[in-house]
């Protein structure tokens, strides 16, 4: 899944930018600093063995771990060219982030913007203090909230996700549980596929009334029930595909 959504749904986006702030005000300082200060040396030296890759010490350690980290946002210009235009915050994050996906291109791409990354839109112009979802600060077991993650990140096994894999045929992304012959979407699997109807009764509380995807699992003090729902709709669905394999 993108980088920038797990931080996202984890709510750590402003400890990442806190940090990339202070990496590239380092990387700036180290810049500026006298040629016999080591940290000045050191990132000299980086950034030849870096063109020449002859020395397997030097080309690991704290420098190509930050260029890891800061290629994951295509942004290792900020470490190799520190200047006082190297900002570093959500605006220019979020530009990052998008040019990284209009690079991926495919079936990706339209994916995730389409289906997932429309949830966060508010929580990336959130205020800081509020950007942790509501099931991760509730008394649950991480298990629990493994369970939501996955949904709510689409890391999981319906074909919605995996018939994109290799093609982009849609009759590889549809239901084959009910006669709807419409996407396996969450949206589908959770609240409208007739194959778990013996199973919604047993959550009343969780169907109140018909709302979104993202409303039905961020419904407050619910995620434990949420949780239990999804992993039992889960649970059925493999069975009757297992079921379906075997006959």
């Amino acid at each position: 899944m993108p980088y920038t959504l797990l931080l996202l749904e984890t709510g750590s986006l402003p400890i990442e930018i806190m940090a990339m702030e202070r990496v590239v005000a380092y990387m700036f300082k180290v810049k500026k600093s006298p040629s016999h200060r080591l940290p000045r040396i050191a990132w000299e030296a980086s950034k030849k063995i870096q063109k020449t890759h002859k020395s397997k010490i030097l080309c690991s350690g704290w420098m190509q771990d930050m260029e890891k980290w800061f290629r994951r946002w295509d942004a290792t210009h900020l470490l190799h060219d520190a200047s006082l235009d190297s900002s570093v915050n959500e605006a220019f994050l979020q530009r990052q982030c998008i040019m990284r996906w209009d690079k991926c291109g495919g079936s990706r791409f339209t994916h995730y913007t389409t289906h997932v990354a429309p949830n966060y839109k508010s929580i990336f112009f959130a205020e800081r203090g509020n950007r942790t979802h509501r099931y991760m600060l509730e008394p649950i077991p991480l298990s629990a909230i493994r369970t939501i993650a996955s949904m709510r990140l689409s890391s999981h096994a319906l074909r919605c996700e995996t018939g994109r894999w290799g093609t982009s045929d849609e009759s590889g992304r549809l239901c084959t549980l009910c006669p709807k012959q419409v996407r396996e979407s969450e949206y589908h699997t959770l609240i409208q596929c007739s194959a778990f109807d013996h199973i919604r009764p047993c959550f009343p509380h969780l169907f109140d009334r018909v709302q979104s995807l993202h409303e039905f699992i961020s419904q407050p003090q619910c995620a434990l029930s949420i949780a239990t729902f999804i992993s039992k709709v889960l649970e059925h669905r493999e069975s009757l595909l297992t079921f379906t394999r075997i006959t």
